[in-house]
Formats: structure tokens, sequence, C-alpha cells
């Protein structure tokens, strides 16, 4: 589609205006660049955090803290709530029952 011709009458260059470009167009490009740059860049940082987590974790297990490597005491159990012998001293009433 574009017109060929001499740039002037008395050069011998050819000059084409309005070629049909070759390749993507420039917009299609940064379309792409931007569609796959950015999720490529995202799961960059991901597996940067997850790798820094891995190393963190494989630190702490090789240099146990003092504190936590002693023997762990038990703790006593904290109930909460009532009793049986309370539920009972509770007056009991009978659904449907009228006064």
């Amino acid at each position: 589609g574009g017109r060929c011709g001499f740039k002037s009458n008395s050069s011998h260059e050819i000059e084409c205006t309005n070629a049909p470009q070759h390749g993507i167009p420039r917009s299609a490009r940064y379309a792409i660049i931007v569609g796959a740059g950015v999720p490529a860049l995202l799961c960059v940082v991901g597996l940067f955090c997850f790798v820094c987590g891995r190393v963190k974790s494989y630190g702490r297990r090789r240099h146990p803290m003092a504190e936590f490597s002693s023997t762990v005491t038990p703790q006593p159990t904290i109930s909460a709530g009532l009793d049986g012998n309370t539920i009972e001293s509770y007056p009991k009433l009978v659904l449907g029952e009228s006064r």
C-alpha cells in the first residue's frame, strides 16, 4: 500500500511514503511488555520472599535458642464455666410451663 518515487527531480534516491510497517506496532509491544513484565516481576519478588523465609527458618533450626531447648514444664489447665454442682443448684423450669 505505499507510494515510492524519487526524492526530488534531480535526485536518484528513491523514497517510499505510507509504506506498511513490518512487525508488531509500538503500542502492541508496550502492551506485551507491561502484560508480561508486571506478572513476571511479581513472581520474582514472591520467589525472593519465599527463599528469604526458607533461609531464616533454616538458620533457626541450626541454632536453637537456649530457653526453648530446655524441657517444657506443663502448664496447669484452667477450665472456664460452671461445675456440675453449681448448675444443679439452680431451680429447674419445664418448658411450656406457665405460672
